[in-house]
């Protein structure tokens, strides 16, 4: 079959004189127009009649002499496949997830607690406080305001070491607070007698964390026990025998006051109202 003459239209170029062999694949018709345009075959769109033809046959396109195409396509170098693959958020674990973003330690509920935990992770963010707390020498165990302050450093220290952990840790599972920890905290802030429901909690807490996939969280297990023993309304229990939900506003004042027997007239308690007032 002898050849026929095309016009190829590429951008605002025109391409004529172009003698093409119908018998051969499209294929050799881009390796030529390559050799004109710099434009790679696997970069070109070559059209005829309005439709893109494949490498390897013109399918149900009829080659004509003196047939009009269109190429579409612009010299250049492919772009590389990437080094490290592309993970999508899909694709990770709830733990994977919690590392992908800068949050902080998470803080188990206890039962109705979220008006709690809310109030310490805004309290952590102030930076003067936390430092004042991790200085923090308990004198009086008897004294309610020396006891919630010396639970809460324990806790926000606790959160600090979780976090470091998990950075060294990198993607790998693992639990946070083991169960003989919150059996500790429990001793520490219990004097003994009959058992409560929030020794049930205790119990319960633990039974979680030892069969639970492994999380990301710390457990306020001393620090809602102190806020209780400083104030009997946070340990109301309601009909469904847990705790009753409590206002967040309550807690927030709650917490200051007993913060500011223990660290008013220090430097970090007036950058705390300072930081409070912004």
């Amino acid at each position: 079959m002898p050849h026929l003459k095309v016009f190829i239209k590429w951008g605002r170029q025109s391409l004529s004189d172009l003698f093409i062999d119908p018998e051969q694949p499209p294929l050799v018709l881009k390796t030529e127009l390559c050799k004109l345009t710099g434009v790679q075959p696997e970069r070109q769109r070559l059209l005829l009649q309005g439709t893109a033809l494949k490498d390897d046959t013109w399918g149900r396109c009829k080659l004509r002499d003196g047939a009009n195409l269109i190429l579409i396509g612009s010299p250049g170098d492919l772009p590389s496949e990437p080094v490290k693959k592309t993970t999508f958020i899909e694709d990770l674990t709830s733990v994977q997830m919690g590392l992908s973003v800068d949050v902080p330690t998470g803080l188990m509920n206890m039962g109705n607690s979220c008006f709690l935990n809310a109030t310490l992770q805004c309290l952590r963010t102030a930076s003067p406080l936390h430092d004042a707390l991790c200085r923090f020498k308990v004198s009086s165990i008897n004294d309610p305001a020396q006891r919630f302050a010396a639970a809460l450093a324990d806790l926000y220290l606790s959160m600090d070491r979780i976090t470091m952990q998990s950075q060294a840790d990198g993607e790998d599972d693992r639990v946070t607070q083991e169960s003989h920890d919150i059996q500790a905290l429990h001793e520490i802030m219990t004097c003994g007698g009959q058992r409560s429901l929030f020794d049930q909690v205790v119990d319960r807490t633990a039974m979680d964390l030892q069969w639970q996939k492994p999380v990301q969280v710390a457990v306020p297990v001393a620090v809602l026990k102190a806020l209780q023993q400083s104030e009997s309304a946070f340990a109301e229990i309601g009909s469904d025998g847990l705790y009753v939900q409590q206002d967040a506003l309550h807690c927030w004042c709650k917490i200051l006051q007993l913060l500011r027997e223990v660290l008013e007239g220090h430097r970090s308690w007036r950058e705390l109202e300072a930081w409070q007032n912004k």
